[in-house]
């Protein structure tokens, strides 16, 4: 038996798949390689010509494969027509390999950002006299100077985890609002589409500093 394919206006058929049946055992050969099909009550083991190695494939009472099988060669046609019913282990592998990836890629960038926010922190704490412009300058470099940008709203979040643990000062809503008005104006001193920690006497620097001097005479 053979199953034939023909593209839409030519006169031949091409040979996709040819079948050798037996009482228990289909023989399968197309242009990957030769395969069997042997079945059982159960199911199908699915194996190599002439290594033997395969799988079996469990069907329920209705002839529909339960559950997702993974395979290193191409399932006979016959027992494609379930869509998603088969799948060959090298795709699997490849969406498994891309997923680590994009994960330590998210990872490495979060790590990065944390380790920037804390840059800009030492630089800045108790450094340069003024609290407000510290907390300011603190809000829009971690904003313009790193990959991933301070969300708004951290300003206030961590004053009030410092207030909760004791360690908050009378003036946190002043520091807060100073942070917040520093995040708001980290966007417009941005250089880069990826900074890359841009320290004293960079563009982004001197733009947050004009402001945060601005900032901490209001406050």
């Amino acid at each position: 038996m053979r199953v034939y394919q023909r593209a839409m206006g030519n006169e031949s058929w091409t040979s996709v798949e040819d079948y050798l049946q037996t009482p228990t055992l289909i023989a399968y050969q197309n242009r990957y390689g030769s395969y069997m099909d042997y079945r059982w009550l159960a199911g199908h083991w699915l194996g190599e010509f002439p290594s033997g190695e395969g799988m079996m494939v469990y069907r329920d009472v209705a002839g529909v494969t339960p559950e997702l099988v993974l395979l290193d060669f191409p399932p006979p046609l016959y027992l494609q027509s379930e869509a998603g019913a088969f799948q060959p282990q090298a795709l699997q592998w490849g969406v498994i390999i891309a997923g680590i990836v994009i994960i330590g890629v998210i990872l490495a960038i979060a790590w990065a950002s944390v380790w920037c926010w804390s840059h800009y922190q030492n630089l800045l704490q108790g450094h340069f006299g003024d609290d407000k412009y510290e907390h300011c300058m603190m809000g829009c470099m971690g904003v313009a100077g790193c990959p991933i940008p301070l969300p708004l709203g951290s300003g206030l979040l961590w004053e009030l985890w410092q207030w909760l643990w004791g360690r908050g000062s009378s003036d946190w809503r002043e520091d807060a609002l100073a942070t917040e008005l520093g995040i708001i104006k980290g966007r417009g001193c941005k250089r880069a589409i990826i900074p890359v920690r841009p320290g004293i006497g960079s563009p982004e620097w001197n733009c947050c500093d004009r402001f945060c001097r601005a900032v901490a005479r209001i406050l």
